[in-house]
């Protein structure tokens, strides 16, 4: 064999060899990615859920308002609620906004009826911030389309908090309104209640 072809099949063993330590590298990379996110969804963390449901054609009982659950196994803190803007009020030419304060902790196991007011013109709190919100969002929304289909009436919000190693979770929530015979609204998680990670926040 020529001296020529004997540097060649060094020079492919060589590469080949370059390669598949770089593919091993890779795939070494990806494994321990994985594990470590494991182990991350294994380390104690609050899970919130947001509770509401109100009949919109009744009056407010008193108890009306976001109730957040922690149904993890650890603490949240800093829990944000964002601001919620409803629909244009046709008779008013306003739209409403419900703000919710933030709440600085929610022990495991344990819930807390949010403290949340109305801002409009001229009025800034009110007792039942989020039954009349969400009853004044449900009569300025239209029930159906022109061609009588009932229309899917939502609004939108985050909920975010904290755990107690600093991560950072959300979690996009949908307020839907039925407003067939029996008017109502209730709260869904857009995905999931275990929420996105913000790596940015950490």
């Amino acid at each position: 064999m020529s001296a020529e072809k004997i540097n060649l099949a060094i020079a492919l063993f060589t590469f080949a060899a370059a390669c598949a330590a770089w593919w091993s590298a890779i795939a070494a990379k990806r494994q321990g990615d994985a594990a470590w996110e494991q182990v991350k969804l294994q380390r104690p963390r609050p899970v919130l859920v947001v509770e509401g449901d109100w009949n919109l054609e009744t009056d407010a009982d008193g108890q009306s308002g976001f109730v957040i659950r922690n149904v993890g196994s650890s603490p949240a803190f800093d829990i944000d609620i964002s601001e919620i803007e409803g629909p244009l009020v046709p008779s008013e030419r306003y739209s409403e906004r419900l703000i919710t304060e933030r709440i600085f902790v929610i022990g495991e196991g344990c819930e807390v009826r949010a403290a949340q007011h109305r801002c409009t013109p001229g009025n800034q709190f009110d007792r039942d911030a989020a039954f009349t919100f969400l009853k004044v969002a449900g009569l300025s929304f239209a029930p159906t389309d022109d061609a009588g289909t009932p229309l899917r009436n939502t609004l939108k919000f985050s909920l975010t908090y904290s755990t107690l190693d600093g991560r950072r979770f959300t979690t996009r929530c949908t307020i839907l309104f039925h407003l067939g015979l029996v008017a109502f609204a209730k709260i869904a998680p857009d995905a999931s209640w275990l929420g996105a990670n913000n790596p940015d926040k950490i």
